[in-house]
């Protein structure tokens, strides 16, 4: 497989995308209870992974709307100012969600290490 400039970068661009998007199912009944039994030490309310979730979903539909003419774009400064326009629109679903983009930050890297946060999303998620 032949990868040129452009693909790698591209690929670079979604791993990130997926590493933010990504919470893998574990285990947790209620998102409220999650405030005192987070090992990661940071605590979230029950609105903030609502709203993390909701803020998720919109963040996968821009990224889906984009993927396609990311990967046919052949021109590496086209390609910056759509990369650019991406993120724009990912922060602006962000506030829009009613987190702040280091909350949401906050929310993705703990869901990858603690199975309650994990699951209480997924469980949104599904709903």
């Amino acid at each position: 497989m032949h990868l040129t400039y452009r693909g790698l970068c591209f690929l670079i661009f979604l791993a990130a995308v997926l590493l933010i998007l990504s919470s893998p199912a574990a285990q947790a009944d209620d998102p409220a209870g999650l405030q005192n039994n987070n090992p990661t030490g940071t605590s979230f309310s029950t609105r903030q992974i609502e709203d993390y979730v909701t803020t998720k979903r919109r963040i996968q539909h821009i990224s889906n709307k984009w993927i396609s003419r990311v990967q046919k774009t052949q021109n590496q400064a086209e390609l910056q100012q759509i990369q650019a326009h991406i993120r724009a629109e990912m922060e602006a679903a962000i506030r829009k969600g009613g987190l702040t983009a280091d909350e949401y930050y906050a929310i993705s890297r703990s869901a990858q290490k603690d199975p309650k946060l994990k699951k209480a999303i997924d469980r949104l998620s599904a709903n």
